[in-house]
């Protein structure tokens, strides 16, 4: 008797653990928000948006982001859980040490061609390349990417690195100035 006990204990804790988890998923949808007390463990896809303290408790607001368009924007104060394809356009830290991080999903359908600038390459999809990167006065290095999936054989680009350059592409030639090397590559 004691052993069903335990199993049907165990068994309540295991679907009310379920249904706490199915609450954010099921009925959610890209952007939705939820307001939580304990950031672990998160749904998948769902990030930290922001945090604060209330009557000596933290609260955390996560933000769905799954389902999401191309070019789809958000921000979050934490990569943790962030899913694939969204990349970081930019970085701030407040005086108060708030950190917000922007986000773009480069998922999604993006035409061959699509460009976006991200300061890291994070968590960036097969086959966005580095087309352009320059680095301002502040020190933040900034990358343009081109989207090189969907491309048409025979078609040409130019890239200034062969970081995540599909393996259907070739170098067809290089050029050096000043500002570094260029990469004419083409699709097979």
């Amino acid at each position: 008797m004691v052993k069903k006990m335990m199993t049907l204990f165990i068994f309540s804790l295991l679907l009310l653990n379920f249904s706490n988890t199915a609450s954010y998923t099921a009925h959610a949808a890209y952007g939705d928000t939820r307001t939580v007390n304990a950031y672990d463990p998160l749904p998948y896809g769902w990030g930290i948006k922001e945090q604060y303290t209330s009557s000596g408790k933290t609260f955390f607001i996560i933000v769905d982001l799954n389902g999401a368009s191309y070019g789809a924007r958000n921000t979050v104060s934490s990569t943790r859980n962030v899913p694939p394809g969204w990349a970081i356009t930019d970085r701030y830290t407040s005086a108060t040490g708030t950190t917000t991080i922007s986000l773009i999903y480069l998922n999604g359908g993006a035409a061959y061609g699509a460009t976006n600038m991200v300061i890291n390459t994070w968590n960036v999809p097969s086959g966005w390349a580095i087309k352009d990167k320059y680095t301002n006065v502040s020190g933040t290095t900034y990358f343009t990417l081109i989207n090189l999936n969907g491309a048409t054989s025979g078609t040409r680009a130019y890239v200034v690195d062969l970081w995540n350059v599909p393996s259907s592409w070739t170098v067809y030639g290089q050029s050096t100035s000043a500002n570094g090397t260029t990469y004419t590559i083409w699709k097979l």
